[in-house]
């Protein structure tokens, strides 16, 4: 691998999967993210004195609603009875910008510069050491902690008793939810034909997340691989997930075979689903002004779901501008088809689950490719149409 494929690939695992050194928030982001600025003013800069800066619809639309949600988060913080760092908005904002917008726009102009080969082959090497270390950790619960310990995760959930033989097998930060099902979609839709990696990532990814059938069943149902491939497909793993799965996948065999499928989100609903004061007319419009999600040490109560906590913090308002930015992501990414579909629904249900609105691998795969469009040459067929062509 030539230094710059070497350097991408590096660049892209540490940001996608999240990882940390030693301690959770010495994130090795950071050495990108700092390149990457300097890299970005540099050509901001030159670009101003070419008087070259210009900027299409759909991005002038983005930068927008990304300025309304900033200012209104300014606004709104003030307003907090938490005044920790972790509560702000504002700085959700500001890391979603320095740990996914940077680091990729760095990624696609420094080292990438429209080789959407290089993009694949940084993709399918990147599911290859998931996949290695995540049979490396499976046998050996020593090696799992190690590298839990190294990468920053040594206070994770997933190296208590109870969950450390049977999840979290794998090295990012996202590792219970968002990582898995984006593997199985990167398997999919971002790489061509490769049915060993797809059929390995569906059976190790479903082990670490329950959501990851989501994943499977929107790839299988909706990727453009052949029909007999695809009924090859559910036979194969429904066969192994049924007659294996009380061994190997525990935590799905319990929820979807054993169980009725709802245990998940009837905690949700149950323990996740509040308000923090009284709802009137203004508050639901623009909610209590209050960030109660979970990663908040020291409130009262706290939701994982991320559209209580925008509801909570912001109200409808908020909830609108967060659809409308994951919208116009979507749209800036993958153009007007139904890929962009495809991709706000898996944003939405992102935030189902967890607080998407901050830095993580949905914005980092979106800025790449939204960057790759950009600068994609005028002769090639553009990114949108390269996507998804997995049964060609």
């Amino acid at each position: 691998m030539k230094y710059n494929a070497l350097m991408a690939f590096l660049l892209f695992f540490v940001v996608f999967f999240r990882l940390s050194l030693i301690i959770p928030f010495l994130y090795l982001a950071f050495i990108p993210a700092f390149f990457g600025i300097m890299y970005l003013v540099r050509n901001f800069m030159i670009t101003m004195g070419n008087g070259l800066v210009s900027i299409d619809r759909k991005n002038l639309l983005l930068l927008s609603i990304f300025i309304i949600i900033f200012l209104f988060c300014m606004v709104f913080d003030s307003f907090q009875k938490s005044q920790s760092f972790q509560s702000y908005f504002t700085v959700r904002l500001f890391m979603l910008f320095l740990f996914s917008f940077v680091p990729a726009y760095y990624l696609v102009n420094r080292f990438i510069k429209g080789d959407l080969k290089l993009m694949e082959r940084i993709l399918v090497y990147s599911l290859w050491v998931q996949i290695v270390i995540f049979f490396g950790m499976y046998i050996s619960p020593e090696l799992k902690r190690l590298l839990y310990t190294f990468f920053g995760m040594s206070d994770s959930v997933n190296l208590w008793e109870q969950n450390a033989k049977v999840r979290g097998f794998g090295l990012s930060g996202e590792i219970n939810f968002m990582t898995p099902f984006l593997m199985i979609y990167m398997s999919f839709f971002m790489m061509k034909r490769r049915y060993a990696l797809i059929t390995l990532i569906c059976l190790t990814q479903i082990v670490n997340s329950n959501m990851a059938v989501i994943a499977a069943i929107i790839g299988i149902g909706c990727s453009r691989l052949n029909i007999n491939i695809k009924i090859a497909t559910v036979l194969v793993l429904g066969v192994l997930v049924y007659s294996l799965g009380a061994v190997f996948f525990p935590r799905f065999y319990d929820e979807f075979v054993s169980g009725d499928g709802t245990r998940t989100l009837d905690i949700l609903l149950q323990q996740h689903v509040f308000v923090v004061g009284n709802l009137d007319f203004f508050n639901i419009i623009f909610g209590l002004q209050q960030n109660i999600s979970s990663s908040i040490p020291d409130i009262k109560q706290s939701s994982d779901m991320g559209w209580v906590i925008l509801f909570n913090y912001g109200g409808l308002t908020f909830i609108t501008l967060f659809l409308f930015l994951i919208f116009t992501i979507s749209i800036a990414t993958f153009g007007m088809t139904y890929q962009a579909i495809i991709w706000m629904l898996i944003g939405i249900i992102f935030n189902t689950k967890g607080l998407v609105l901050g830095s993580n691998g949905y914005f980092f795969l979106s800025f790449i490719y939204m960057f790759l469009n950009r600068v994609t040459l005028s002769g090639q067929s553009s990114i949108t149409n390269k996507l998804g062509q997995v049964s060609k």
